[in-house]
């Protein structure tokens, strides 16, 4: 999210500023000054986060993210022992954080015999592979599952991560039904011949700068606009009379951090 990243970096600047009194008006002037890698650290994890969404997480998620990257750029990105880890650079695409090599390549995690990097927290640990000095359940859970035909899927899921128990919302409880039935119907498949069928492009992949996109709030979660317009903006119908209120405004705020460069709000 670009707010995110402006937001998280802004507080990162501030807080070597005010720390060793400073001047500093980027990252990249951070960098260039004389810093302990224990106090940099401290430092940018003394970072208090507060997700103003509550619920979705997705801000949480993105400045965490940030705070990695910020980490990489400055050189103070340490594993679990606090050791500066070396040629490596986290950079984040689309939310994603991506680990690449010294030649700029992404870090991939497939052979047992090549390095891992585990994100954990505020630190990065790394391990050549072997289960007893690195490997976290949920890597065990995936690999358990993976070995399993679609039939057995869905009861593994449920007895592993409790996947359908761990939503309230019976629309969503429904949703995890159906997915699971799919994966009965499909029984002939291996778990990544199923996903692969599964389609992931959605119409928002085939959106131009010639096109004009519309779409409900909810809808939008995750998107940036480099221009926005929010309609409905009048009492009664945004927010709704009755409706809950803290509801409503985080909705709100939603709709108004999807802009980059303007926002227009109309009734």
């Amino acid at each position: 999210m670009y707010m995110t990243r402006e937001a998280i970096r802004k507080s990162v600047v501030d807080k070597f500023n005010k720390t060793f009194n400073w001047n500093c008006q980027t990252i990249d002037d951070i960098y260039n000054k004389d810093y302990d890698l224990q106090e940099a650290n401290e430092i940018i994890n003394s970072i208090t986060i507060c997700d103003p969404a509550v619920g979705s997480g997705h801000f949480l998620v993105s400045a965490l993210n940030e705070l990695l990257v910020i980490k990489s750029e400055l050189g103070v990105l340490c594993d679990s022992e606090g050791k500066r880890l070396k040629n490596i650079k986290l950079t984040v695409e689309d939310d994603e954080i991506f680990i690449l090599d010294e030649d700029g390549e992404v870090f991939e995690r497939i052979s047992p015999k090549s390095k891992k990097i585990i994100i954990d927290g505020s630190n990065v640990a790394w391990n050549n592979g072997s289960k007893e000095k690195g490997d976290k359940p949920f890597a065990k859970n995936i690999e358990f599952l993976n070995s399993l035909s679609l039939e057995k899927l869905p009861e593994a899921i449920e007895k592993t991560i409790e996947l359908s128990t761990s939503y309230k919302d019976e629309d969503k409880k429904r949703n995890v039904e159906e997915f699971y039935g799919m994966m009965r119907e499909r029984n002939d498949l291996n778990l990544r011949e199923f996903l692969n069928e599964l389609s992931l492009e959605s119409d928002q992949d085939k959106i131009t700068d010639e096109m004009i996109n519309v779409m409900t709030i909810h809808a939008s979660k995750g998107l940036e606009f480099e221009h926005l317009f929010v309609i409905g903006m009048e009492e009664g119908f945004f927010p709704l009379n009755e409706a809950d209120i803290e509801e409503e405004r985080r909705l709100a705020y939603v709709a108004i951090t999807r802009a980059k460069r303007s926002l227009h709000s109309h009734t």
